[in-house]
């Protein structure tokens, strides 16, 4: 992560004047920290996220309130947004400005890197189970996957047997760097792999 010059400011003029808020600011992704674009915030750098770590602040007593962060997620994902859903539920309010920017570095993945991709979708698919047993409100349904229309979907595309075909066209790659299409595709297999996690840690829980 790399924050511009003005970072901190801008965190503490949002927190100035709405006391007792969260901060969110906007974030750049970029493959490289050598060439960056202008620092100016796009949609296309939106998170809906209510609680982004990747650039959020709040009054460390807002945070101690609704018992700070839940040791319990031992794995990948979902720890933040289950924050996001306690302060919402206590009221507390988000403000977003987009001048506090950071530019978040994200080197394109390399082909021997997919597995440890499908790995990681696994993992949150798990947390996701987590999240939702905590909070069993639509918000965490929609965000997890754990809906009947994406659950129904992604059932679909496992009968099309949609990930033996993305397999297929990222064999033989060895340790190369991935085309935009090859990233593409790696995250179109982690998805159906965090689809498939689901269901089974879904299983699991209610047998």
């Amino acid at each position: 992560m790399l924050v511009l010059p003005n970072f901190v400011q801008e965190h503490m003029r949002s927190a100035a004047a709405r006391p007792g808020a969260i901060v969110r600011g906007g974030a750049i992704e970029v493959e490289s920290l050598d060439e960056l674009p202008p620092p100016v915030w796009g949609i296309k750098n939106y998170s809906g996220n209510y609680f982004w770590t990747t650039n959020v602040s709040a009054p460390l007593a807002t945070i101690r309130a609704i018992g700070g962060f839940d040791e319990s997620f031992s794995e990948y994902g979902w720890e933040d947004i289950d924050v996001g859903l306690r302060l919402r539920a206590a009221g507390v309010e988000a403000v977003f400005n987009p001048r506090a920017l950071v530019y978040h570095f994200k080197p394109r993945p390399r082909a021997s890197g997919i597995e440890a991709m499908v790995a990681q979708a696994r993992a949150k698919a798990r947390t996701a189970v987590a999240l939702a047993r905590l909070h069993p409100h639509w918000r965490a349904y929609l965000a997890t996957g754990i809906n009947p229309a994406q659950r129904r979907f992604a059932a679909w595309r496992r009968r099309l047997g949609l990930a033996d075909r993305l397999r297929g066209r990222l064999a033989g790659l060895g340790e190369r760097e991935l085309t935009s299409r090859e990233v593409r595709l790696s995250r179109a297999l982690a998805n159906e792999a965090y689809f498939e996690e689901l269901e089974r840690t879904l299983r699991a829980a209610s047998s």
